[in-house]
């Protein structure tokens, strides 16, 4: 074997590891960043799920009339306080929740023996850039709850 041929052996080497080392990136930030999405998800209608919890035992509600958003008010905080390291941003709450009744909701959160329905829509950036580049833009998570409200008042 010829010191030549040694040499293109060894720069073969170099380009396979190289390329395998690319692939092997590629695996693990597929990996990371699908399972931080997961988590997000989970932890989204972990929140949404406390949130309707709370907001069909009439806790919240103003009985002055004061404020009539008081209840939906409490009902966004108590989601706020349950998504933890999810990258989802509590700041203007109110465009992110929809609140449902059927046949029409009484007050903001839905009256007493109301079925309510608690939705939220958040956009989800990807956690690393290099997603970024192959599937560009935020991933759209979308959760949903539906609760009775109880004899309140």
């Amino acid at each position: 074997m010829s010191l030549q041929s040694i040499k293109c052996q060894r720069g073969q080497a170099v380009v396979e590891t190289t390329l395998s080392f690319i692939l092997f990136l590629m695996a693990f930030y597929a990996v990371v960043e699908f399972s931080h999405l997961f988590y997000t998800r989970l932890n989204l209608q972990h929140a949404v799920s406390e949130a309707g919890r709370y907001m069909i035992t009439g806790q919240g509600l103003d009985l002055s009339g004061a404020n009539p958003n008081a209840r939906l008010t409490v009902v966004e905080n108590t989601f706020c306080q349950n998504l933890i390291a999810t990258g989802l941003s509590c700041s203007n709450i109110a465009s992110h929740i929809t609140v449902t009744c059927v046949g029409g909701c009484s007050q903001p959160a839905g009256g007493p023996g109301q079925t309510v329905t608690l939705t939220v829509q958040f956009q989800k950036p990807w956690l690393t850039a290099f997603f970024n580049n192959i599937i560009p833009g935020p991933i759209t998570l979308t959760s949903s709850t539906t609760w009775k409200n109880e004899q309140y008042m």
